[in-house]
């Protein structure tokens, strides 16, 4: 979800039809209540879904997700909205790759985005991100120590951007300059689902380490490990966070004594 006014949301997903397809969804709250919103779908595509969305207006906002082609390839996915209307974007996949999606985005103006997702081989997944200028997409190069993905992805700024994830069996940061990309290094964890910049020098990264929530800062040198509640019983993990320059909130689930997931918010003061 992405919210540019305090009347203005807007929040995207996917929904299965009465034919078991699935479908793109967007739905606008506009202070009081919310409206569903006709959206984009790829025309020879099947299982089509949004993962992330990012307005940098009222009236400009662009979405993310993934399709699958008619091949049964996934292949990344992206629409923007004009203040009227939902429409596709075309969005490349890598060469050489076998298909990629995507699952975040943040746009710091209206002719800048960032997307971050997954590029697919045959036998593993990369990280990846795209970058819309204002005209089109195009793959950026991203550095990587093995197999992985990005999730999720944050801009401050035009020229600062982070994106988070997973690589090699452990978390994954990596930082956008305006130029390059480049891996940073975070703490022990399996798995970085959530991202949220404050400023160009403060963003908080959180998701799961083992069965335990986890949550890092990054004050515009180094990742720390922040102290987090686990009120589950066996089982916690944050897929989400948003932040303000002193407070966040970070979303989940946890897992009952009785097996049960349940809704989990975290606030950092």
């Amino acid at each position: 979800m992405a919210c540019p006014s305090t009347s203005r949301c807007t929040a995207v997903g996917e929904y299965v039809d009465n034919t078991g397809g699935w479908l793109t969804l967007a739905e606008l709250w506009n202070g009081s209540g919310w409206s569903i919103q006709t959206t984009a779908n790829p025309a020879s595509g099947t299982h089509a879904s949004l993962r992330g969305v990012s307005c940098s207006s009222t009236v400009a906002c662009t979405a993310v997700g993934l399709y699958k082609d008619g091949s049964g390839a996934t292949q990344p996915l992206a629409e923007s909205w004009n203040g009227t209307a939902w429409t596709l974007q075309a969005v490349p996949t890598p060469s050489g790759a076998a298909g990629a999606d995507l699952g975040g985005v943040s746009c710091p103006s209206s002719t800048l985005c960032i997307a971050a997702g997954t590029r697919l081989s045959a036998s593993a997944s990369y990280p990846l991100a795209e970058r819309w200028n204002g005209v089109a997409w195009s793959v950026q190069s991203v550095p990587s120590s093995g197999a992985g993905f990005l999730n999720a992805v944050s801009c401050a700024a035009t020229s600062a951007c982070t994106a988070v994830g997973y690589v090699s069996g452990s978390t994954l940061a990596e930082r956008w300059d305006g130029t390059a990309w480049a891996m940073q290094s975070t703490t022990a964890g399996d798995y970085l689902w959530g991202v949220s910049c404050a400023s160009t020098t403060t963003c908080t990264a959180v998701g799961r380490s083992g069965h335990l929530t986890l949550a890092e800062a990054w004050n515009g040198t180094a990742w720390s490990a922040q102290s987090t509640p686990n009120p589950g019983e066996f089982g916690n993990g944050l897929l989400g966070v948003s932040c303000l320059p002193s407070a966040c909130t970070a979303v989940g689930d946890q897992i009952s004594a009785a097996g049960i997931s349940l809704t989990l918010a975290e606030r950092w003061s």
